[in-house]
């Protein structure tokens, strides 16, 4: 399984913005995460990979879980742009 997502800071603000993209179970249980802790203002692409075996059920009840943290000081307003979260599932006979 891989999951990536494209991400921006924008704002006039100074402050670290870290950002995550969490494919999880129903139950709660983590599959896959990608992660970035810097995000830069002029945008990226963020990928991670996990292999793992699903049930049908399983497959049936995954979510995405995306999450935004700002850290450091500084002043003025950013903002967090997550786009185009992509989830890619191979299915193996």
């Amino acid at each position: 399984m891989k999951v990536s997502f494209n991400a921006q800071k924008t704002g006039s603000g100074s402050r670290t913005i870290s950002a995550s993209v969490a494919v999880k179970r129903s139950d709660g249980t983590n599959v896959v995460t990608a992660s970035d802790s810097n995000i830069s203002s002029t945008g990226e692409t963020v990928t991670a990979e996990a292999s793992t075996s699903l049930s049908k059920a399983q497959v049936d009840g995954l979510y995405v879980v995306v999450t935004a943290n700002t850290a450091g000081g500084g002043s003025g307003k950013n903002q967090l742009r997550v786009t185009d979260i992509t989830v890619e599932i191979t299915y193996l006979k």
